[in-house]
């Protein structure tokens, strides 16, 4: 950890993916992409929130937008036309002192993705 992390808040008014206290994690990611039938998410920067520790902020945003972590969040959702909202959590280690919860909601042309970055408890603990 750095002596003196820097904090950062990135379009935390328009609050894109509908993220819920951001500030009482490490991180939190939140975005709304665009979805389709084959699940070809369009994730476009400007409807990105990024907030808390830029270390591990733009860590779990280059992990939560890889091919991989997209192909995931298109395997434990699925596309609906209508206004019913499809919800999904997942919980997944970002690295050896990290965990992720990540809230997934698709909805019509919209798929809304919260992603919280939270300390493991054996290193909150020194153990």
């Amino acid at each position: 950890m750095a002596k003196n992390p820097i904090y950062i808040s990135i379009n935390e008014c328009e609050n894109w993916g509908m993220l819920q206290a951001p500030r009482n994690h490490v991180a939190a990611v939140g975005a709304r992409m665009a979805d389709n039938l084959r699940r070809e998410f369009g994730v476009f920067g400007d409807r990105i929130t990024v907030v808390g520790r830029e270390d591990v902020a733009k860590k779990l945003q280059r992990w939560l937008f890889s091919k991989k972590m997209l192909k995931a969040i298109a395997n434990a959702s699925r596309f609906v036309w209508s206004g019913d909202a499809v919800e999904r959590d997942l919980e997944l280690p970002l690295n050896k002192d990290y965990k992720v919860n990540i809230h997934i909601r698709c909805a019509g042309e919209y798929c809304y993705v919260a992603a919280y970055a939270d300390a493991i408890q054996e290193k909150i603990d020194g153990k």
